[in-house]
């Protein structure tokens, strides 16, 4: 979980830091964000199998 964080937090810094329109970045932040959620609860329910 760790290492998926970090994953997560370098690609948000990427956009922020490369990135200069406002709202291309919150467009890419917030498709970033239901990647790692969706992959997130798909590793913890075949963690529960």
């Amino acid at each position: 979980m760790g290492l998926l964080m970090d994953g997560y937090f370098s690609i948000l810094e990427k956009l922020i830091l490369d990135e200069t329109d406002r709202d291309k970045i919150i467009r890419c932040m917030a498709e970033v964000a239901k990647v790692y959620e969706v992959g997130i609860l798909a590793l913890m329910q075949e963690g529960e199998k």
